[in-house]
């Protein structure tokens, strides 16, 4: 019996078993290669959405959105690194945006508590009613709720304005601006320096208003932006 397994093992050798399996061809080698880069990928994603899950920020979420929607559709090795690419910057810019940095001002918190009603883009106009650029958003509130510098800056503007009644302008770092409209008080004046949360005035109903709301817009580096990308949602200002 022992010899009988010697001599079987002896015909069944090396070349043998290559020729059974396939171990050790080019083709299994490459297969072998491209398993392994998308293990390495599935662990990297799997790591960076467990990262994202413990922010409790809405860029994070954001991004933990896009890094899923690249493991959920049909695998293609080329255009899962291209997405992979593409998230990472984004990942980069939220952690900067909520921590700031020497050029950022940080993270931009909502200047007033209520339900936005007016989006950014084009809509009509709710006094002239023809079709204009909206250049922010107009969120709901009574008259005389504190309204919140959302981020740190200086006063560059506070009076009286043609369209938005009592306006507050503020200057930030990193090429910012944001205005607030239809304000009933103004708490602050120009030249004034205010910290992020800082009470800048009231809502009111000044100005071409409908009702009592605050238009608020934010511009970087002299162009309008829409404001619901900028904002952190869910904090506001205290």
């Amino acid at each position: 019996m022992k010899r009988g397994f010697g001599r079987s093992v002896r015909r069944f050798g090396r070349n043998d078993i290559k020729r059974r399996y396939g171990v050790g061809s080019a083709k299994d080698k490459d297969r072998l290669r491209s398993n392994l880069r998308r293990l390495t990928i599935c662990i990297t994603v799997v790591i960076i959405i467990l990262l994202l899950k413990n922010m409790n920020f809405s860029y994070a979420q954001r991004a933990t959105s896009g890094i899923k929607s690249v493991i959920t559709t049909e695998y293609n090795l080329k255009e899962r690194f291209t997405a992979l690419r593409d998230t990472v910057p984004v990942i980069k810019n939220s952690i900067m945006r909520v921590f700031g940095t020497g050029d950022s001002p940080g993270l931009m918190i909502m200047p007033v508590q209520g339900e936005i009603t007016s989006g950014y883009g084009k809509r009509t106009h709710p006094v002239f009613k023809v079709e204009s650029k909206h250049e922010g958003i107009d969120i709901a509130a009574p008259v005389g709720q504190p309204v919140k510098a959302a981020l740190p800056g200086v006063v560059v503007e506070a009076g009286p304005h043609s369209e938005f009644g009592n306006v507050v302008v503020i200057e930030h770092s990193a090429g910012l601006r944001t205005l607030y409209g239809h304000l009933d008080q103004l708490r602050v004046e120009e030249g004034q320096q205010v910290s992020r949360g800082q009470t800048i005035g009231t809502v009111g109903n000044t100005g071409l208003s409908t009702g009592s709301h605050l238009h608020f817009e934010v511009w970087r580096n002299g162009r309008p932006v829409d404001p619901a990308h900028e904002l952190d949602l869910g904090l506001i200002g205290t």
